[in-house]
């Protein structure tokens, strides 16, 4: 896949911005990416404007197929939601902030139809928590069941998916549900290109018929998190075979008959 990565180049932690350049720049090497080196990022009207460089950069190579966004995340946003920085699922503040179809109307151009989005930022493929408490009655852990399973239809993650859904251009979103390291948390979704659907996890998308038992979710953490994690969130789907392989027969626990 010809991929563009991206990263959030300013934060008031010096160790958060060096793990984000260090992440970026492992991924824009073994990668197929364009570009001399990654791209820095730290505003809304940055992501967009980007899309029109990526465009000049990959001239002669063909569309985007896989963009990856190394930055900080949350339920509603991307960048640095915290302080009104980036994409947003619906709110718009120029030129910091934009919503997910600015973001999809600026992208188009330069993505392939059915392009991976990799969103390596926290509880993006998590939803809000006005929209847990009213499907569960109570703000379930995103460590427990709920992320193993599908989910996350109000996401940024899902939204950002239907955004481009709505101007006839479907894509691909793979997003975390939790906090955790931008690519090497264990608990992930894909949301596909259908528009509204909730997002698959990976743990049943490797493991269909598994019970998400307590057992397999700690067996699930120690086996996934890191570098298997890592190359499913990029797009590499043999980390599903390995991940099936590597299971433990006696993981099988639970398993639907």
């Amino acid at each position: 896949m010809i991929s563009a990565v991206a990263y959030l180049d300013r934060d008031p932690l010096p160790a958060r911005r060096l793990e984000f350049l260090r992440v970026a720049r492992r991924e824009h090497a073994v990668l197929d990416s364009i570009g001399s080196a990654p791209y820095p990022v730290h505003t809304g009207q940055d992501l967009l404007d980007l899309a029109a460089r990526v465009y000049r950069d990959a001239m002669g190579r063909g569309p985007i197929e896989h963009l990856a966004l190394i930055m900080h995340g949350s339920t509603t946003g991307i960048l640095r939601p915290g302080s009104g920085h980036g994409i947003h699922s619906w709110a718009v503040a120029p030129p910091r902030l934009y919503n997910v179809r600015k973001f999809a109307l600026a992208w188009k151009p330069i993505l392939a139809p059915n392009a991976l989005i990799s969103l390596c930022a926290c509880l993006c493929g998590r939803s809000p928590a006005w929209w847990l408490r009213r499907a569960f009655g109570r703000i379930p852990s995103p460590w427990g069941l709920v992320s193993y399973r599908s989910g996350g239809k109000r996401s940024f993650a899902g939204r950002l998916r239907d955004a481009f859904a709505d101007i006839d251009h479907p894509i691909r979103v793979r997003a975390h549900t939790v906090v955790g390291h931008v690519t090497a948390s264990p608990m992930l979704r894909e949301f596909g290109s259908a528009p509204g659907e909730p997002g698959r996890s990976l743990f049943e998308i490797a493991l269909p018929g598994i019970e998400p038992i307590r057992a397999n979710r700690r067996r699930w953490v120690r086996l996934v998190r890191g570098e298997l994690a890592r190359d499913w969130m990029m797009g590499d789907d043999s980390a599903i075979i390995r991940i099936r392989e590597l299971w433990p027969c006696e993981g099988h626990v639970g398993t639907v008959s």
